[in-house]
């Protein structure tokens, strides 16, 4: 049975025509996308208020919900970190007077894994490794909920990589983690996606076949027709030595098909991934 982890009900977003509720469930992570930054930042603000009784968190009781948030749910803002002349060492054992626990360890490791070193002063870090700082601030204390506000915007693609590997971990420790992200990528990473505009809030379905558009120059002795319906391609278009197809089978059982055949400029690209569900 799915376990609740967020609810949010019945909430009145400004400039949104609707009421706002959804669900976000233990051991998943949803994602938030809109195209205006002030209704995302409005609904975190929602979810952050600890007597708002229209947001809850597992099964907490309402009078326990203020301590709940403050120790058990993580939260990386849009805005960069405070406190310019602390070294991030400095910076963190700050924040860690807020909870309880020894968390240095934490610190250690994930500072070590985004390579930060922890005797530089927040004032010279670069914007990327700022933002950097604030998810590290957001996950040290490992919540059971973590919040992330447009985490991956101006950041490169390694930590990004290394950003999405600490929230699946969390993920599969039995977390729940809800982000925003207003570029509309990363949305593979997503068990459930939302859009939310001044209408209201609509929720996002995965295909249920990933269907992938496929290209390459083969070798003229290939019988090419032969191995599109082997492999039950379409949408083919065929010009001199060079194919181009859909295909929403297998993708391990067409690599392997691939890798029999002599072709060179192999290209494999999704296509129409996601669309919009009732």
């Amino acid at each position: 049975m799915e376990r609740i982890a967020v609810n949010v009900s019945k909430q009145h977003l400004r400039k949104v025509n609707q009421e706002i509720s959804f669900k976000a469930y233990a051991n998943e992570i949803t994602v938030i996308l809109s195209p205006d930054s002030s209704l995302i930042h409005s609904l975190i603000l929602k979810m952050l208020k600890s007597k708002n009784t229209g947001v809850s968190y597992y099964e907490h009781k309402l009078e326990k919900q203020r301590e709940y948030i403050l120790n058990f749910l993580g939260y990386m803002p849009s805005s960069l970190p405070s406190f310019k002349h602390m070294t991030i060492e400095e910076y963190f054992k700050y924040s860690a007077k807020f909870y309880q626990g020894d968390y240095n360890n934490n610190f250690e490791a994930l500072l070590n894994f985004f390579n930060l070193d922890k005797d530089l002063k927040i004032k010279v870090l670069s914007y990327e490794e700022k933002k950097i700082i604030n998810f590290i601030d957001s996950i040290f204390f490992e919540p059971e909920v973590l919040i992330l506000e447009d985490p991956f915007s101006n950041i490169s693609n390694i930590n990004v990589a290394k950003i999405i590997k600490c929230i699946t971990k969390l993920k599969d420790n039995g977390f729940s983690v809800i982000l925003t992200n207003l570029k509309y990528d990363g949305l593979d990473i997503a068990d459930h996606i939302y859009l939310l505009t001044n209408e209201g809030l609509s929720e996002f379905k995965k295909n249920k076949k990933n269907k992938i558009s496929v290209s390459f120059e083969y070798d003229s002795n290939i019988e090419i027709k032969d191995f599109l319906n082997d492999i039950e391609a379409y949408d083919i278009i065929i010009t001199n030595n060079n194919v181009a197809f859909k295909y929403d089978g297998n993708i391990n059982s067409l690599l392997t098909k691939l890798n029999k055949i002599k072709l060179n400029s192999l290209k494999i690209y999704p296509q129409d991934i996601y669309q919009l569900g009732v």
